[in-house]
């Protein structure tokens, strides 16, 4: 009994101290970086893309915080694939796991009578063998009739990846989960599945937006979405977020992107525009969606706000219900039916707006301008529907005109 007796203690306390020891190394291990994708946003030429692949690019692959380069259409004319190469040439020891997608806007890649399918898929050829990884399709703001979804539709008519042929190249398509009315919504969500079904699509988009009940319940459709159309088990999901600096709040509050959607909160100071920013990311984080910046990052300055921003990325502090849990069927046939039970929205303060004109982002990235009105603080209203660009004070002022992104 005396032998039992000892034995038990000693387990008992080698048992405490490996407790204990344990305890001490999950406090003292640090969370695994959170990386990023960089849209580079701003640069006008070849030598700026070279430029900033020999200066801040290399600072922040070494700080851990990228996992890959976007290079945005936003004009027509653009040299892409040049801009590609100047890339290349410029970090040609980039390490493993930094790819470089570009954007393809239709809009932009107009070419008189040519085929846009055609041109398309001569562009993913062409994009393919400049060491592109991904390409993002989009329509563009106000854009052609053939948009992304008829350019999808008409490849898969001509065969699909078969005619394609571009097994290592990644096709993305844009979707706007924020946009303020369920019929927005639903409109947004069949288009996603259409462009689904077609069978090219191998990752989606997320817009900028700061309503994380609306983006969680995006996701999570985007998920249920893929299993139930049973393409593949899983695509990979990717966020908007905008690093938060005043220039960029400036600009959101007097010439937001075209689709775009911030709260109060977010528009009314910096600091709320990086409370919301956080809680985005922490649903991003909660969710599996990798985060891509779209903000301008230009100096040392920069490279530490957005350091700053990854590192103390926190849980969301608010209950998340979304519209489409796990497991919900998904009525494909119906997606195109704008819905009028709005029970699960979660209620958020929304400004009354006068002379509201009907605003449809597909794509993320495609509608017509919306006009807002002067309010004051006593307009404030409760509503169920997301947070818009306005103000109660008089912090800011609302914007007068929308602008497109791409």
């Amino acid at each position: 009994k005396l032998y039992c007796v000892t034995f038990m203690r000693s387990a008992l306390i080698v048992f405490g101290f490996a407790f204990i020891a344990g305890v001490l190394f999950l406090q003292e291990t640090p969370r695994a970086m959170v990386t990023c994708r960089l849209e580079l946003m701003g640069l006008p030429d070849a030598a700026a893309y070279q430029r900033m692949a020999r200066g801040l690019l290399p600072e922040l692959i070494s700080r851990g915080l990228l996992s890959g380069l976007n290079v945005p259409n936003k004009k027509p004319g653009e040299p892409l694939l040049d801009w590609i190469a100047a890339l290349r040439d410029g970090m040609p020891t980039a390490p493993k796991g930094i790819d470089l997608c570009v954007h393809y806007s239709l809009k932009h890649q107009r070419h008189g009578r040519s085929e846009p399918s055609e041109m398309f898929a001569k562009f993913c050829s062409d994009a393919a063998a400049a060491g592109v990884s991904r390409v993002l399709l989009v329509t563009g703001p106000r854009g052609p009739t053939v948009d992304a979804v008829a350019v999808l539709e008409r490849l898969q008519k001509a065969g699909g990846r078969d005619y394609l042929r571009l097994p290592n190249l990644r096709l993305g398509v844009a979707f706007n989960a924020c946009l303020p009315e369920e019929s927005e919504r639903a409109l947004e969500r069949a288009r996603l599945v259409r462009k689904l079904q077609t069978g090219l699509v191998d990752e989606v988009w997320l817009n900028t937006g700061s309503d994380v009940s609306l983006l969680n319940s995006g996701i999570v459709f985007v998920q249920q979405a893929i299993a139930d159309i049973r393409l593949r088990d899983e695509l990979p999901v990717f966020g908007s977020i905008l690093l938060p600096n005043e220039a960029q709040l400036q600009q959101m509050r007097e010439r937001p992107w075209n689709g775009v959607h911030f709260s109060y909160e977010y528009l009314s100071c910096l600091e709320g525009m990086e409370h919301c920013t956080r809680e985005v990311l922490a649903v991003f984080r909660a969710c599996g969606v990798e985060p891509i910046v779209e903000s301008k990052v230009r100096n040392l300055h920069d490279v530490g706000k957005l350091q700053n921003l990854l590192q103390r990325l926190q849980s969301p502090s608010i209950h998340l219900d979304p519209a489409v849990h796990p497991g919900d069927a998904v009525d494909l046939a119906t997606l195109g039916t704008p819905t009028a039970d709005s029970s699960k929205r979660v209620s958020h303060h929304r400004l009354s707006r006068q002379d509201r004109m009907n605003t449809v982002s597909t794509d993320g990235f495609r509608g017509r301008e919306q006009k807002l009105s002067t309010v004051t603080p006593d307009r404030l209203q409760q509503s169920s529907g997301p947070t818009g660009h306005a103000d109660t004070g008089n912090s800011f002022h609302p914007p007068r005109r929308r602008w497109g992104r791409h």
